[in-house]
């Protein structure tokens, strides 16, 4: 698979075919199937929650389920999202697995940081935002990559601008001391980018970090979410760590965009999901 070419168009910007549009402002993991999206008029865009601060021309993606269904084509090709009996970190058993570890090449590193940069540009409450920050160390390269692919597109809101920003595991004792990679000021804002949620650790620490810093965070994008409950109450971890924190997951892919898409595996993700309800009944 030679990845997913964004055409540029005469004016100078970057844009996939579609119509653009968005849902209402919550995070954009909505699972459930995905649906095709109606054209909106201009007005429409700001009660959708379409960043209107952002001109047409200059957008990644023309609406999310554009987007989702290009990331679905990328993730399966890659082996990023591979599909078989595996055994979770967590003791689970799981029809599917799903690593972003496994993209390297220029070429796809190129393509991820688009598909986050895409869901970036659809919020409007990252508009500007001056950090994109991710966690050593699998959100090195998601960061950097989301950072250049943003810059990439020739956006006139600064864009361009956008530092990647890590954290370091471990102290140094000489040279930069910082505790990041990158530049970070206080009155930063930041958005957090992460391949996926699982116990929510990693991203408590990574908010306490930027908190200390004198940095907002002001949201995450994960590459995907498994929609599965962690409590009783059905909670997902993403719903529970949005309850946490008070802060949008928003997610580029989920479980239920591929039950939706695709019916030769739907069956199989939904038993794996009913499991959870016996489980907890």
């Amino acid at each position: 698979m030679n990845g997913f070419v964004l055409a540029r168009n005469s004016s100078g910007g970057n844009r996939s075919g579609g119509n653009r549009s968005g849902g209402n402002r919550q995070p954009l993991c909505h699972c459930d199937t995905m649906q095709a999206t109606p054209r909106v008029t201009a007005e429409a865009t700001i009660l959708l929650g379409i960043n209107p601060e952002i001109p047409a021309n200059t957008m990644l993606y023309s609406d999310l389920s554009t987007l989702r269904a290009q990331a679905l084509e990328f993730f399966i090709a890659e082996n990023v999202l591979t599909f078989g009996d595996f055994t979770l970190k967590s003791g689970r058993k799981s029809p599917y697995f799903f690593n972003t570890g496994a993209l390297c090449s220029g070429r796809q590193l190129a393509t991820m940081g688009q598909l986050y940069a895409g869901v970036i540009q659809q919020v409007a409450e990252f508009a500007g935002a001056p950090v994109i920050f991710g966690s050593a160390y699998k959100g090195i390269p998601i960061a950097v990559s989301t950072a250049m692919a943003l810059a990439a597109n020739g956006s006139t809101t600064g864009d361009s601008e956008r530092r990647a920003v890590s954290d370091r595991k471990e102290a140094k004792t000489h040279g930069d001391v910082s505790g990041f990679l990158g530049v970070i000021r206080a009155g930063d804002n930041a958005v957090i980018v992460d391949d996926v949620i699982t116990t929510g650790g990693t991203k408590l620490e990574a908010i306490e970090k930027l908190r200390e810093a004198g940095c907002t965070p002001l949201g995450f994008v994960i590459a995907f979410d498994r929609c599965e409950p962690v409590d009783d109450s059905g909670r997902t971890a993403r719903e529970a760590f949005q309850e946490q924190t008070g802060l949008p997951v928003h997610a580029i892919l989920s479980v239920h965009d591929i039950i939706g898409t695709r019916p030769e595996l739907g069956e199989r993700l939904r038993q794996h999901l009913a499991t959870f309800a016996t489980e907890q009944a």
